[in-house]
C-alpha cells in the first residue's frame, strides 16, 4: 500500500448529513428520517480507505453523496481541491467525473441491448471531444488493460461471466481518468477465486493510474487485506477509524469488536487476535466482578 501521510488530500467530507422525510410521528408529524449523521473523512492520494458496517449503516449513502448522485441536506464536501456545494442537485460534469463508482452488481448497471464496447465508449462520448476512431482505441485499450480482449467491445453483457462484467464496470469507471474510485461491494457477488484475481487487478490499476479507493464492503477479510484505513460506521454514525491493522488488532469500540467477533476466519493469526481478545475481555469482567 502506499505511504499516505504526505500524499495530498484528493477528497474530504465534514459534517455530511442526509435526511429523508420521515413517516407518521407523534400527532401525525412527520419526523425525518437522518441516514447520515454528521460524517468525517479524509482520502489521501493512492489510499485505500474502507468503509464497513453492517445493511443499513449508511454506506451506500454516503457513496451516493460522495459521487455527486445524491444531495447531502447539509456539510462540507471537498474533491481535489474544490469545495463542492452539497446539496446542489446538478453538480458540474467536471466534478463528477472526477469521482466514479463502480457498483455491487454490474450486470444491472449495464444495458443488456447494448454492446460493452458502446457503453465504455459512452463515458468518452459524453465527456470528451474525442472522434469515434479515437474513442473505439480507447475502449479497445482500456479492455486489455483490465484483463479483456479487444473482441469483447462487441459483445453483449449476457455473454460475460460475473467476474468479466465487474472488469467491465471497473473499465468504464476509469474511462475518464477519475482521482477517485469507490467501489461498493465490489466483489461480494463473485466466487472467491474471481474476487482474489478483481482485487488483484484494482491494485494493479491503483499503481498505475495513482487511483485513490473508497473501499464498500461488510467482508473484512476482503478489507483487511486491501485497506490502508478503515472507518467504522453504525446508524448513520462513524464509531471508529484508524489505520486498518491497529482496528483489526485492537478494536476500541464494542461495535467493531462485534464485527470483527461475527466474522469468520481461517487466519491463524487472526483466530490468534480473537482468542486474546475474548480473553482479555474476560479478564476485565473478571477484575470489574
Amino acid at each position: 500500500m502506499s505511504e499516505t501521510s504526505t500524499a495530498p488530500v484528493v477528497l474530504s467530507a465534514k459534517g455530511l448529513v442526509r435526511e429523508y422525510p420521515g413517516k407518521g410521528g407523534l400527532f401525525g408529524r412527520k419526523a425525518p428520517l437522518r441516514a447520515l449523521k454528521g460524517v468525517d473523512l479524509t482520502l489521501h492520494q493512492g489510499q485505500t480507505l474502507a468503509v464497513v458496517g453492517e445493511s443499513g449503516c449508511g454506506k451506500s449513502t454516503l457513496a451516493r453523496i460522495l459521487t455527486l448522485i445524491d444531495p447531502a441536506t447539509d456539510g462540507e464536501l471537498t474533491i481535489d481541491g474544490t469545495p463542492i456545494d452539497v446539496a446542489r442537485e446538478r453538480p458540474s460534469a467536471q466534478m463528477r467525473r472526477k469521482v466514479r463508482i463502480v457498483f455491487q452488481s454490474p450486470y444491472n448497471s449495464l444495458n443488456p441491448r447494448q454492446k460493452i464496447g458502446d457503453a465504455i465508449g459512452d463515458e468518452l462520448l459524453l465527456n470528451t471531444d474525442l472522434s469515434a476512431t479515437q474513442r473505439r482505441m480507447a475502449v479497445l485499450e482500456m479492455l486489455e488493460r483490465v484483463g479483456l480482449l479487444p473482441s469483447h467491445a462487441d459483445r453483449y453483457p449476457h455473454m460475460f461471466s460475473g467476474g468479466q462484467r465487474q472488469r467491465v464496470a471497473i473499465a468504464r469507471a476509469l474511462m475518464v481518468k477519475p482521482k477517485v474510485v469507490i467501489l461498493d461491494e465490489p466483489v461480494s457477488a463473485l466466487d472467491l477465486s474471481v474476487q482474489a484475481q478483481v482485487l488483484n487487478l484494482l491494485a494493479e490499476l491503483q499503481a498505475d493510474f495513482g487511483l485513490s479507493y473508497i473501499f464498500i464492503s461488510h467482508d473484512l477479510s476482503v478489507v483487511r487485506r486491501i485497506s490502508d484505513e478503515v472507518m467504522v460506521m453504525n446508524a448513520g454514525e462513524v464509531v471508529e477509524r484508524g489505520p486498518c491493522e491497529a482496528v483489526f488488532s485492537a478494536p476500541s469500540h464494542p461495535y467493531t469488536r462485534q464485527l470483527l467477533e461475527a466474522t469468520p476466519s481461517t487466519d491463524t493469526n487472526a483466530i490468534r487476535e480473537r482468542i486474546a481478545r475474548r480473553a482479555a475481555l474476560r479478564a476485565q469482567k473478571d477484575n470489574a466482578s
